[in-house]
């Protein structure tokens, strides 16, 4: 263990006694979270708290009343997967509108499990990065007037 891990063991020992005696309820729950505190304290990356997840959740929970196609099993499953994608694309500091650009590009030539591997966001971050993507528009259609004469 750790410096940081022993001393948190004493400070434990040291005030077990103290909160017992102030009614048992922080002792009994801090009794019970002994082995994921000390896990959290082992592993120095781990967050204590869910936050980064209940953020990241969050524009699911905001955007599934607007989600007209997934009244079935497949448009659950496209959605799920769209939403791990551009989650995936910002937790590896890529933008989701460039990644997203590239493998619409990409994908018709994609003929191997290999060639699919290169389209995920991680294995795209240096090219993009350094690529400027702009949005070039809807084609152009012609845009036909109708004039009224008057007459029904």
């Amino acid at each position: 263990m750790r410096t940081r891990t022993k001393h948190d063991q004493a400070f434990w020992r040291e005030h077990h006694g103290r909160w017992k005696q102030s009614g048992g309820s922080q002792s009994q729950y801090c009794r019970e979270q002994r082995l994921a505190l000390l896990r959290y304290l082992e592993n120095s990356r781990a967050a204590i708290d869910n936050n980064i997840v209940e953020r990241d959740i969050k524009r699911v929970i905001m955007g599934r009343k607007a989600w007209l196609f997934s009244d079935t099993p497949a448009g659950m499953h496209a959605s799920a997967t769209l939403y791990s994608l551009v989650q995936t694309c910002i937790a590896n500091e890529v933008d989701p509108y460039k990644y997203f650009v590239t493998v619409i590009e990409r994908f018709p030539a994609a003929r191997t499990f290999d060639d699919l591997l290169t389209l995920l966001p991680w294995a795209l971050k240096a090219e993009l990065d350094s690529r400027a993507v702009e949005f070039s528009g809807p084609p152009e259609v012609p845009v036909r007037l109708l004039v009224s004469d008057g007459r029904r």
